[in-house]
């Protein structure tokens, strides 16, 4: 579209350097593409409340080059509605979000299917999802991989990736 992507306090989101690879050793990682969804956005901690409209979430509301918001590394998952591992991995997020809070990690998850195995998650399931684990993070849809598609295959949920704030550069993954 040609224009510039800010955060919300004015700085643009970072354009050079994209792509999908992880810091290794001393070779600094990809910036990850400012992706957007839709979702329900809240304050790290708080419950999410299902049901509600959805909004546009975008990578850009987390970047934070000066670290005003106090966060330093935004821990990305992507799950599966029908993925065990899935469902583990988000039990043990929401209990732990609040002590990695004080650390300066913020949670981010993106649900990718429903419960049918390659079916896009619709926001009904997000909705289900967000009452079946009572999250307290940042949730959104990413219906058939979308956005995080060209990171991993599509049947090894959940992905994790960290990323860098300052940066949006891609830790690990």
């Amino acid at each position: 579209s040609g224009t510039v992507e800010t955060n919300s306090y004015g700085k643009p989101y970072p354009t050079r350097n994209l792509g999908t690879e992880a810091r290794s050793g001393s070779r600094p990682g990809n910036i990850m593409r400012n992706f957007k969804f839709q979702g329900y956005k809240t304050e790290m901690g708080q419950p999410v409340t299902a049901g509600g409209k959805l909004e546009t979430i975008s990578l850009a509301d987390y970047f934070d080059p000066d670290q005003k918001n106090g966060f330093k590394v935004l821990h990305i998952t992507v799950s599966s509605y029908w993925c065990n591992p899935c469902n583990e991995e988000t039990k043990e997020m929401v209990s732990i979000a609040g002590d990695l809070k004080s650390k300066g990690v913020l949670f981010f998850q993106a649900l990718a299917d429903g419960p049918a195995v390659g079916t896009g998650a619709t926001p009904t399931d997000l909705d289900n999802w967000v009452n079946k684990h009572k999250v307290n993070f940042p949730q959104a849809l990413d219906p058939a991989l979308k956005n995080f598609g060209g990171f991993f295959d599509a049947a090894a949920v959940p992905f994790n990736a960290n990323l860098d704030l300052r940066s949006m550069e891609i830790l690990s993954s």
